[in-house]
């Protein structure tokens, strides 16, 4: 049904040039400045918190959450490093997957968030 290839932001286009110092320090302004992964940082923190867990175990669980956040972004990185044909040939059709879906994937991710949080709420009336 002739689906047309996803426009990629110009900003985006530009990760592909840039060096790894320049990357990491737009990575962590990305971050930072992201409405979204404050949101999923801050409703990872009222969880845990709300564990009711010894300091050492919250420690962990920020340690745990920590790893599986960095995951995602950690994983292509190192094939990126490792195996960087293979990384285009693998993460192109993800990257062209995300950009035709990305308003379904976030608004996914953002509705479990929230159910997370209500239902972690409710347990705690």
């Amino acid at each position: 049904q002739g689906e047309t290839e996803p426009k990629v932001p110009v900003w985006m286009s530009s990760l592909n040039t840039i060096s790894a110092p320049r990357a990491s320090s737009m990575g962590l302004a990305l971050t930072v400045a992201n409405p979204k992964e404050l949101a999923f940082t801050l409703g990872a923190a009222i969880s845990i918190g709300a564990a009711h867990e010894q300091p050492g175990a919250i420690i962990v669980l920020a340690l745990i959450y920590t790893v599986l956040s960095g995951a995602s972004v950690l994983a292509p990185v190192i094939l990126h490093l490792v195996a960087p044909g293979r990384a285009r040939s693998v993460l192109g059709p993800v990257q062209a997957w995300l950009l035709r879906h990305q308003s379904t994937v976030v608004g996914v991710v953002l509705l479990a968030l929230g159910v997370v949080l209500i239902s972690d709420g409710l347990t705690y009336l």
